[in-house]
């Protein structure tokens, strides 16, 4: 009888061996995954960056109140145009439609204003909101049609004098 020599068995793995080569394949499949995400996001934030630019120009301070509006609560954006700088806002609760355009700036609070088809002030609240609080303040009215002293004697919706001297 001729026997063979029996094949050298490959040795085993230890349990601490398989559970590392496990944790490194799970490592690797999740750094794969998470990359894919962040390039994925970062490719999805320029986009949103360049369509924006691309709609609102100079209008900039405009388009940012036109996003705040969309997430506020007691106004709805009814409509926007981008070249003339104006957005139409509905009030929820009292069913009133203005139009708002920039107003200024108020650099002690870092901030910017907008003016409605009234005349009054809107301004953007920074900081913490309540749930359900509006981000919006609409205040009293700081411009008219009617000439003031305040203003040199200048109509605010022309810049015309409405009465020039002879």
């Amino acid at each position: 009888m001729n026997q063979q020599a029996m094949p050298p068995v490959p040795q085993q793995k230890s349990g601490a061996g398989k559970w590392l080569m496990g944790c490194g394949i799970a490592a690797i499949v999740v750094l794969i995954a998470v990359g894919g995400l962040a390039w994925w996001g970062i490719s999805k934030a320029k986009d949103f960056a360049k369509d924006f630019a691309n709609e609102w120009g100079d209008n900039f301070p405009v388009g940012m109140a036109a996003m705040a509006v969309k997430f506020d609560p007691q106004y709805e954006l009814r409509e926007k145009d981008p070249a003339a700088g104006t957005l139409t806002v509905e009030n929820k609760s009292t069913g009133e439609v203005s139009v708002w355009r920039m107003g200024g700036s108020d650099e002690e609070n870092k901030t910017f204003y907008m003016i409605d088809d009234k005349g009054r002030r809107v301004d953007m609240k920074q900081g913490e909101h309540s749930p359900g609080e509006s981000i919006f303040t609409v205040g009293e009215v700081i411009e008219t049609s009617e000439p003031s002293a305040a203003d040199g004697g200048v109509d605010a919706t022309t810049g015309e004098d409405p009465a020039p001297m002879p």
